[in-house]
């Protein structure tokens, strides 16, 4: 009968890991190792003597890269001092003609070092992003968000007054990567939304195509609580608006133009709901687009732009990145993510 001995199996366990690393460590080593057999063979004294002291130069200068990075992260994986005292023992093999030990030894460290600077060099992009986004949540940023319902008449006038102006038109995805210290932002920013995805709003792109200027598009997939009345899966049609189908959905997706973002299952007046049906109406609307377009869909619009902090709370949770409020303003920041400001008129715009 066998009987599972937890000491047995813990130790075979780091002994086959050991010995896969070294095995690893072995195929990485001899390609270089048998260059250095290659000059060694050769017997060639002066060979032998500039190859060595070219492979401790390339130590210095992963070492140099090595301190910078453990200073700049002030993360320690190499001591200097440990990499010195090797270095000092391969020049000590080499002045003795050692070569075959000293070649082994330089690879060997070389590996080290290699993979600390690899490891080091993640950790200060992580540090970096970090204190970018920091930056960013402490201060404020100038993007008017511009809040649209259906296509207005002059619509083309003003999208042709924000070119004239300057403003570069950027998706609230966009925004987000700004918040997040994974992207900056063009000189004059400006971000365009249309709510409720009515189906007039063709109108809209059709302009934005015609100016090459990028939206965002909040939509309602529709559901029981608004009794079918409207959203793209509207099929009552003894009420409500006309709106967007699928079909016209994903050619706004497809674009590459239009971010679909989320406006709720049916529109509904968040704060009055409970937890559990605030959740739904904010999750559902996420997942049913998500579901048909095959993208995530990360920039919720709060329908009548009320909210309260649990609708917060659960717009985050749901793993929403940016929320628009019908709050007035321009000065956007991280911090106040979950509840942006926007404006009305684009002709009104300095």
């Amino acid at each position: 009968m066998y009987y599972y001995n937890p000491q047995k199996f813990h130790l075979k366990s780091i002994t086959s890991i050991f010995l896969i690393i070294f095995a690893i460590s072995i195929l990485i080593v001899l390609p270089s190792y048998s260059q250095a057999a290659q000059v060694e063979n050769s017997g060639d004294a002066n060979a032998l003597q500039s190859y060595a002291n070219s492979q401790l130069s390339k130590l210095d200068v992963d070492k140099a890269e090595l301190i910078r990075l453990q200073t700049s992260t002030q993360v320690i994986l190499e001591p200097e001092k440990s990499i010195d005292t090797s270095t000092d023992t391969i020049r000590t093999d080499i002045s003795q003609l050692n070569y075959s030990k000293a070649f082994i030894q330089i690879e060997l460290i070389a590996q080290r070092l290699t993979s600390a600077i690899a490891q080091l060099t993640v950790i200060e992009n992580k540090q970096i992003a970090q204190t970018r986004t920091a930056l960013v949540a402490e201060s404020q940023v100038t993007v008017p968000i511009l809040m649209y319902h259906k296509t207005p008449p002059d619509f083309s006038a003003q999208l042709e007054s924000l070119q004239s102006k300057g403003y570069i038109t950027i998706t609230m995805a966009q925004l987000a990567d700004y918040f997040d210290g994974i992207a900056t932002l063009p000189n004059k920013p400006v971000v365009i939304t249309f709510d409720d995805g009515f189906s007039d709003q063709m109108d809209a792109f059709a302009l934005l195509q015609k100016h090459n200027m990028k939206a965002t598009f909040y939509l309602i997939p529709g559901g029981a609580r608004s009794g079918w009345c409207i959203g793209i899966m509207r099929h009552n049609l003894n009420c409500g608006d006309s709106y967007l189908n699928w079909q016209q959905v994903h050619q706004l997706h497809n674009s590459g133009l239009i971010e679909i973002g989320a406006h709720t299952l049916d529109h509904s007046d968040l704060p009055t709901l409970s937890t559990s049906e605030q959740l739904d109406e904010i999750g559902r609307s996420k997942k049913i687009l998500e579901e048909e377009l095959n993208t995530s869909i990360t920039s919720l619009a709060y329908p009548y732009g009320k909210f309260n902090d649990t609708t917060i709370a659960l717009t985050r949770q749901s793993g929403f990145r940016t929320a628009v409020s019908t709050i007035s303003g321009t000065e956007q920041s991280s911090s106040n993510r979950f509840a942006l400001l926007r404006v009305r008129d684009a002709l009104l715009l300095p």
